[in-house]
């Protein structure tokens, strides 16, 4: 094992992020000309830019790590009976982030009366192509460019200079800070907590990719069938809450059940215990 510090230290982490940050607002007003030039849909272009900045901050990232990409990024096969529990998870996350954000929205009417938030899907009114953009982008886009870069590059070179759960919470307090939005601040954090967690269990970032996957497609269905709510229909059924919370449950506890079983390989998939770091 090369005697050099492990790439990126969490400042270099942090920098990486506010780069993504940068090249994402100045990518997708460079492109913001073609959408209204061209008539390409907004949400197309931000894919776009969504790629480029993500895609392009991973490589470079990946060049300074001078490290097997199947150590930054492995995507070994883990046991399908995890996958059950994976999902009862990210739905049961998907509807109680959907009841705070309902209740977030009904503290903020009252604070500032001025703002309304519609209770109407978001994709209301929508074209065709726009609603086909927002889907790929939500559905496809954010999992496999976000995923390569948080649960593999960053958590990795945490883990090298961290303790397990400060890495944990750095990685996912960034994760938080790159989605740019208050009301999806909090969700993030926990989600990033989460699929780090996975991440390290198995030593593969592949749960985590399709966790994420299932999160974003299960909010999406959400959306479609109904807004973020008001002030006047500001709580869901107590009956859909007490389901996500089972769900919730019951995935989390069957998931530490079923990663107690699962073998660890010397580097856990790619990630250093912090007692061993190189540096």
């Amino acid at each position: 094992m090369s005697n050099e510090p492990v790439y990126p230290s969490v400042k270099q982490g942090v920098l990486l992020v506010l780069v993504v940050i940068a090249l994402l607002y100045s990518v997708s007003y460079g492109l913001s000309a073609l959408v209204a030039n061209v008539g390409i849909p907004f949400d197309a272009a931000f894919t776009v830019a969504y790629i480029l900045s993500f895609g392009g901050v991973f490589v470079y990232g990946f060049k300074r790590a001078k490290a097997p990409i199947r150590s930054i990024l492995p995507l070994t096969s883990v046991a399908k009976h995890i996958y059950l529990p994976i999902a009862a998870t990210a739905v049961g996350m998907v509807i109680l982030f959907l009841q705070c954000d309902r209740f977030y929205a009904f503290i903020l009417e009252r604070l500032l009366p001025s703002l309304t938030f519609s209770q109407s899907g978001i994709m209301e009114g929508a074209s065709f192509y726009d609603v086909l953009s927002f889907v790929i982008m939500f559905i496809v886009v954010a999992p496999i460019t976000e995923e390569p870069l948080f649960r593999g590059l960053l958590l990795r070179g945490f883990l090298a200079h961290r303790s397990r759960w400060s890495a944990i919470l750095i990685s996912s307090l960034l994760f938080g800070a790159a989605h740019m939005n208050l009301r999806q601040f909090l969700p993030a954090v926990v989600i990033g907590g989460v699929f780090a967690w996975w991440r390290i269990e198995t030593g593969s970032v592949l749960p985590a990719l399709i966790g994420h996957f299932l999160y974003n497609l299960a909010a999406v269905l959400s959306q479609f069938l109904y807004g973020a709510g008001t002030a006047s229909g500001v709580f869901q059924p107590i009956w859909l809450n007490a389901i996500g919370a089972l769900l919730l449950l019951a995935g989390v506890f069957g998931l530490r059940t079923q990663f107690q079983n699962l073998p660890k390989d010397a580097d856990r998939g790619g990630i250093y215990p912090r007692k061993n770091r190189p540096d």
